[in-house]
């Protein structure tokens, strides 16, 4: 009875790890959110290298302002990226890391 669950979870897990692994495919790194044109710059270069991409995470580490957030998030939407998703940094010497999905 339980045997086709165990067999359907089994293949379920082992399609999410083998998902996840290519779910990042690049990303770029912004010191600081007073640098506006180099953000800009860097999103017009990855919206040209990979037109087809739409989605963007923003990592912004604690000490970042909350405006200072939303600019970051206005930049991406304006470089025709428009589903942009904000998490938590995974390094602390990152201001902000761009992530396109």
């Amino acid at each position: 009875m339980m045997v086709p669950f165990i067999d359907l979870m089994a293949v379920t897990i082992a399609f999410f790890i083998q998902a996840g692994a290519w779910t990042q495919v690049g990303g770029m790194a912004v010191s600081t959110a007073s640098s506006r044109a180099p953000l800009k710059l860097a999103l017009a270069q990855l919206k040209e290298q990979r037109p087809e991409h739409v989605s963007i995470t923003v990592e912004a580490d604690a000490a970042v302002a909350y405006d200072d957030l939303v600019r970051v998030i206005d930049q991406c939407v304006g470089s025709k990226f428009p589903d942009v998703a904000v998490s938590a940094a995974a390094t602390r010497e990152l201001g902000y890391e761009c992530r396109s999905k």
